[in-house]
């Protein structure tokens, strides 16, 4: 659709049951790739930007999601099973760059590509990381404080903003009264502030 909303196409036409979803644009604006388990299992596939030309990537036994384009167009960052793995567009060479349970998925390269923030799970409750390319010196931006329970804390679905500066995500927490709601930080963790409140919670920040 349009940027206001407008001009709404459908693209993929798949009966109940099927979750054709995390949709991304390509650096080049010419490809969406997204993840789908229409053939049985979630497996990433590539749709021209019209609709056509829809290409299976992945012929993967196990689970393929969340995927995300590299800067240069050239490779894809996936969920595979419980880590995150790079891939080459065609599903060829993977890579693995993470080896932690029980989850970690929804990467996000910076515009530079030196990095990839991602949800993970490895300390208890979801939280949104940063790791070099390469997958070395994994870094948690969102730390949970001791005081509140793992259920009630979760970050995840992060976003670079166009300059690499600044990172989105969503996250519910006590001060979100546990709703879901979109909050930004710098890229290092700091400067965290909520951008959403929804009716739940508006009543809530107010007296605070």
């Amino acid at each position: 659709m349009e940027a206001d909303g407008g001009s709404v196409r459908q693209l993929t036409f798949n009966g109940m049951g099927i979750n054709d979803a995390w949709p991304r644009w390509s650096p080049d604006g010419k490809w969406i790739v997204f993840h789908s388990n229409v053939d049985g299992n979630f497996e990433i596939y590539l749709i021209d930007a019209d609709g056509t030309n829809l290409t299976r990537v992945t012929n993967y036994p196990g689970l393929d999601q969340f995927p995300e384009w590299s800067p240069n167009g050239k490779q894809l960052a996936i969920r595979r099973d419980t880590d995150i793995y790079l891939i080459d567009i065609d599903g060829t060479n993977p890579i693995r760059l993470t080896h932690d349970a029980p989850v970690d998925q929804m990467a996000s390269w910076s515009p530079s590509g030196r990095q990839i923030a991602f949800m993970s799970f490895r300390e208890g409750y979801c939280s949104v990381f940063v790791m070099n390319s390469d997958g070395s010196d994994p870094t948690n931006l969102t730390p949970k404080p001791d005081a509140v329970p793992a259920a009630q804390f979760c970050s995840r679905a992060p976003g670079r903003g166009h300059n690499g500066q600044r990172i989105y995500f969503s996250s519910f927490r006590p001060e979100t009264n546990l709703f879901e709601n979109i909050f930004v930080m710098n890229s290092d963790g700091g400067d965290v502030t909520r951008l959403t409140f929804d009716a739940s919670t508006l009543s809530v920040a107010a007296v605070r």
